[in-house]
């Protein structure tokens, strides 16, 4: 039971994690009026800094006559305010830490419509809270005890049944994961830390899902097979668990 508890609360921290992951992000502007900037996505950031690029070195090309009145020349040994880098047009999202002011518990109804719908994180983690429940059922109907494993239909229905639908959910919120982290939804980005806890996560997630379902067939081979799922998915689960909490991490040092 203690376990299940826990098992809950991650969930829930993942649903909160996903939920101010960007909360950070907000511009500053006068007389303290905090206006939220509108999330988009990776491929959307990769595309306005390649335009601001474009137009910076458009901008330094541009070979001004000696009589304009824009043209100074700069002295020696002075810096040259054409030299400093541009202003990023789309800082890095930032997290809003639990105390902070932009923590929030659950989001308005606004909120929801205009950032977290279509949000792939905000997704994930309510997908894997969902089924965290869901998967529950299964944890707890398989203590001895609480139900008849000589009842077929019951042990299908309370105990198979649950932990095969978590499984899916938690599946679904580790390819939310991936297709976050990717440029193309086609193009996998091994090399980078959120897809590799989201491919870790769906590779636990599968075997959940497989130590729920395999059990129906009804064979002994089948539910060995069912038992060897729910062991490296959980080893899986542990390494994508040490990802993300090594991820974590960046955000409070």
């Amino acid at each position: 039971m203690l376990g299940t508890i826990i098992f809950i609360l991650g969930g829930w921290t993942g649903f909160l994690e996903g939920m101010n992951l960007k909360r950070g992000e907000v511009l500053e502007v006068t007389e303290g009026i905090e206006v939220e900037v509108l999330q988009v996505s990776r491929r959307d950031r990769k595309m306005m800094d390649e335009e601001q690029g474009n137009i910076n070195s458009k901008s330094n090309n541009i070979s001004w006559p000696l009589g304009n009145p824009l043209h100074q020349t700069t002295p020696l040994g002075m810096p040259s305010s054409s030299s400093s880098p541009p202003p990023s047009m789309s800082p890095p999202p930032h997290i809003a830490l639990l105390g902070s002011s932009r923590f929030i518990w659950w989001p308005s109804a606004q909120q929801y419509r205009v950032y977290y719908r279509r949000d792939l994180i905000f997704s994930a983690g309510f997908v894997q809270f969902i089924g965290t429940f869901i998967f529950a059922i299964a944890s707890i109907t398989a203590v001895p005890g609480v139900i008849s494993f000589e009842n077929i239909l019951l042990v299908d229905l309370s105990n198979l049944g649950p932990a095969t639908l978590g499984g899916l959910f938690f599946l679904t919120a580790a390819m939310c994961q991936i297709l976050n982290a990717q440029e193309r939804w086609y193009v996998p980005r091994p090399t980078t830390l959120d897809w590799q806890i989201g491919f870790w996560n769906a590779v636990g997630s599968l075997g959940f899902t497989l130590a729920g379902a395999l059990p129906y067939i009804g064979t002994t081979n089948a539910t060995l097979q069912a038992t060897l799922a729910d062991f490296w998915g959980s080893w899986a689960f542990l390494v994508g668990s040490l990802l993300q909490w090594y991820s974590s991490l960046g955000n409070y040092c």
